[in-house]
């Protein structure tokens, strides 16, 4: 009688194992067939934010550029990150230069607003802020060197 209810137990364990093995096959097949389902659903709108407080702030000289080939190259309207900066600007997107943040950064320059970094400097202005202004050279040379408090928006 003994050995009869040892090798129950030991059938009954075996069984219990294979079933959680197919139960767990059954959820894996499940979260698949939900995540391709859900490839298929229509995308909604998630509803605009407000921008939270900057996570750091620092003070760097600011100056100002234009799209003008002897400012920049021979394509001036294309900054580094490979987007169309003037098209930004008609509208109404923000966009400069710095290269001590990653591109695609927001920063937030005191007096002028916020702008997201779309292009690079010459490799010596490491700590500076170069604000995109079209192509009013006017603007941009009255506008000079300014010692500003700048924002650093997290991503």
């Amino acid at each position: 009688m003994t050995l009869t209810v040892a090798y129950a137990g030991f059938l009954n364990e075996a069984y219990a194992d294979e079933q959680m093995a197919t139960d767990a096959d059954a959820r894996s097949i499940a979260l698949q067939v939900a995540a391709i389902q859900n490839g298929f659903k229509d995308f909604g709108q998630l509803p605009e934010s407000d921008l939270r407080d900057p996570d750091t702030y620092m003070q760097v000289s600011v100056t100002a550029y234009n799209s003008v080939p002897w400012q920049t190259d021979a394509s001036p309207c294309i900054g580094a990150q490979g987007t169309d900066i003037c098209e930004h600007l008609e509208a109404g997107s923000n966009t400069c230069a710095a290269n001590f943040v990653p591109l695609g950064t927001v920063l937030e320059v005191e007096g002028l607003g916020t702008c997201v970094v779309r292009d690079r400097m010459n490799a010596r202005y490491w700590y500076r802020v170069d604000w995109y202004m079209g192509e009013d050279v006017d603007a941009a040379r009255a506008f000079g060197v300014r010692h500003l408090d700048i924002g650093i928006y997290g991503s």
